[in-house]
């Protein structure tokens, strides 16, 4: 008897009119604008031009610690902070009323959709940049 073989899919995948892409292609697309991610803090106060308070000499309780910042990275561009881009598995209105007035706080604009690279399909999207 001859063995069927299975088709495999990738552990993760975005479904766009049906097709499959692999999370590290959606990923490539998002680094192909010239950024890249930090070897630094991955900090919300670090796209504002602000130290996080963690690595400070001061320490203390950083935004960045917020329970929001879920598989989040802060990508470079022209050796600066350029994007912050968190991946929670859900968002309750405490916390995205939280992450508006951090936004607000520090003068960065939020955008949200379903095409984490993470866990799609399971995950959010929120993409943090500066407002220009």
């Amino acid at each position: 008897m001859k063995q069927r073989k299975e088709k495999t899919m990738p552990d993760y995948g975005y479904f766009c009119k049906g097709d499959i892409i692999p999370a590290g292609e959606m990923k490539r697309q998002f680094l192909s604008k010239g950024m890249k991610p930090t070897t630094g803090y991955v900090c919300i106060r670090r796209l504002a031009g602000k130290q996080c308070k963690i690595g400070s000499p001061r320490g203390g309780r950083c935004e960045c610690t917020h329970p929001l910042f879920d598989h989040t990275e802060l990508f470079i561009k022209d050796g600066k902070p350029h994007t912050l881009v968190t991946q929670p598995y859900s968002l309750r209105d405490e916390e995205l009323s939280a992450l508006l007035s951090m936004c607000e706080k520090f003068n960065l604009k939020i955008s949200m959709d379903g095409a984490a690279w993470h866990f799609p399909g399971r995950a959010l999207r929120v993409v943090i940049t500066q407002k220009h």
